[in-house]
């Protein structure tokens, strides 16, 4: 839809701002994922270290994942954060498990040696954490959603990866839904709406906006055309 609105003579912009999710690593065949509910969870690097307040923005946690020498991290919940999970990834979950793809263990000792991380780096980080929640106060990365300790095991870690989710660039519209050349004037009979479109998110995707789009956008087509019909 893209290529043939261009093709039409439509103007775009900010196709560069790509938004990313933490995701399934290369060559995966299912996204597991344990960082839902931020407040439940934290993630950590290759040494066993926590790298950024996980409740950050999309952009500030692709970056500072994607800084990383593996371009991936290890998502960490104990029993408690498994449990809030619904059933739907639970059982994705479990079947990553069954992959070798998700780590369950007893200890936190056990689980580094699962995931490959030094142990007593992987220990500290956790109970240095814990001591955040409990002190309500993340020293390290300034997190706020600091909502239970990581410490009922069994314990869970998966690998996330960066994937991307959104592009908040599209071609151009008005305040009509009407679609824009590149000299800014109207293209006849090319209207567009929701995510086709630029200009709404800036750089950054704010989520939860897909049915407000479509809605909103939806509402200005009909009323441009109610106009031009009259």
């Amino acid at each position: 839809a893209l290529q043939a609105a261009i093709s039409a003579g439509a103007s775009f912009k900010n196709l560069e701002f790509i938004e990313c999710i933490p995701g399934k690593l290369p060559g995966r065949s299912e996204r597991t994922v344990l960082h839902l509910f931020v407040g439940q969870m934290i993630w950590i690097n290759r040494e066993g270290k926590r790298f950024v307040a996980e409740d950050s923005r999309r952009d500030v946690l692709r970056e500072s994942l994607l800084s990383l020498p593996e371009r991936s991290c290890f998502a960490i919940v104990d029993k408690k954060g498994f449990d809030f999970l619904d059933k739907e990834h639970q059982e994705a979950i479990n079947r990553g498990l069954a992959r070798n793809e998700v780590y369950k263990a007893n200890s936190l000792e056990e689980l580094a040696r699962s995931m490959n991380t030094p142990a007593q780096a992987t220990v500290e980080t956790v109970e240095r954490y814990n001591q955040f929640v409990e002190n309500g106060k993340d020293t390290d990365f300034g997190k706020k959603s600091l909502l239970h300790k990581i410490s009922v095991p069994p314990f869970y870690a998966c690998a996330q990866a960066m994937n991307r989710h959104y592009c908040a660039g599209g071609i151009r519209i008005n305040s009509k839904t009407e679609v824009l050349d590149f000299s800014g004037a109207p293209i006849p009979k090319l209207y567009a709406g929701g995510e086709i479109t630029t200009g709404l998110h800036g750089s950054n995707r704010l989520g939860g906006n897909a049915i407000a789009e479509a809605m909103v956008f939806g509402r200005e087509f009909g009323l441009t055309l109610k106009e031009k019909q009259a």
